[in-house]
């Protein structure tokens, strides 16, 4: 008497293993990492995958743009999360801080015209009293 387990009796055998696909290999060459690799990337805190290029890019400071890029917070661990949060956290108080300055500065800057507006006004009306006064002076 045989007994069927997990391992034995599978009745579609051919299931159980992946087809051989038509699509090109989508595999990169010298992508692979050593056991030596491997525990130096280990002890020095970085990634064990194979996946070499950084997850998002910087410019030349090394300070991430965020502007145009936002990167994929589920692929990063959570003390690189944390950083991250911290930087955009940063960067959005020094945004905040150009817009209030620009903001008063804009508040200045129509406060003086208004008030060159006003001076003007007054030196025109001046210079029409002066000139019906000179006009009646003559009449």
């Amino acid at each position: 008497m045989k007994f069927q387990t997990h391992f034995a009796n599978h009745p579609e055998p051919e299931i159980r293993f992946e087809k051989k696909s038509s699509l090109p290999s989508m595999t990169i060459p010298d992508q692979s990492l050593t056991v030596q690799e491997l525990f130096r990337r280990n002890a020095q805190g970085l990634a064990l995958g194979g996946n070499i290029h950084s997850e998002y890019d910087s410019d030349e400071t090394g300070e991430i743009d965020f502007d145009d890029f936002l990167p994929n917070t589920d692929r990063m661990d959570l003390a690189d999360r944390q950083e991250f949060m911290e930087t955009a956290k940063e960067h959005l108080e020094d945004v905040k801080k150009k817009l209030n300055a620009l903001a008063s500065a804009r508040e200045k800057q129509r406060a003086l015209r208004e008030k060159e507006f006003k001076d003007m006004k007054e030196f025109q009306k001046k210079q029409i009293d002066l000139s019906q006064g000179r006009d009646k002076g003559e009449a």
